[in-house]
């Protein structure tokens, strides 16, 4: 068997920007592993806010602002395929199926999950085609990073569809 036949396969129609906004004593070596769980499923992965000396990974500079809407351009302007996968570092909600349902959703301009009755920018899939030039719009106009995803056509995630995703036993950390 050669290489090419045990190596397993990674996504590379999707790229994934892992955002990480503060941190607490101890989480870098929980950021680290994270992140190389990432680079295991995916080809692009983007880091920002948090310097690692990672390999597999690209790092990218977050944008200052407190709605989160830099960092989503940051990251979509910085992604080499059209669909993105932004995730916030300090999201417990986050597993490994959510993120899977998340990409497996039928492409929209935006698939967002609904979580605790609220939706969740930053931890969403976004078509960067559709979604940087809009973002970089509201930027311009001062919206928030909520309103501006209520101006996109989004596939939301939520309910029935959403709840096995989000069992604790499948959490990332």
């Amino acid at each position: 068997m050669d290489a090419a036949q045990t190596t397993p396969s990674r996504l590379a129609n999707v790229s994934i920007a892992l955002i990480v906004a503060s941190r607490g004593e101890g989480d870098d070596e929980t950021i680290t592993n994270h992140v190389r769980a990432l680079a295991r499923l995916f080809e692009d992965v983007l880091v920002l806010g948090v310097d690692l000396d990672l390999p597999e990974i690209r790092r990218v500079a977050r944008q200052s602002g407190p709605t989160g809407l830099g960092d989503l351009i940051a990251a979509l302007d910085a992604a080499r395929e059209d669909r993105v996968l932004v995730v916030d570092h300090a999201l417990d909600a986050v597993t490994p199926a959510l993120l899977l349902g998340l990409i497996a959703w039928p492409e929209q301009p935006c698939v967002i999950p609904r979580i605790a009755n609220r939706l969740e920018p930053l931890c969403a899939v976004y078509r960067r085609s559709d979604a940087l030039v809009a973002a970089c719009e509201a930027q311009a106009r001062g919206i928030d990073l909520h309103a501006f995803v209520a101006q996109l056509e989004c596939g939301v995630l939520e309910g029935a569809d959403l709840d096995p995703l989000l069992e604790a036993s499948t959490a990332l950390s």
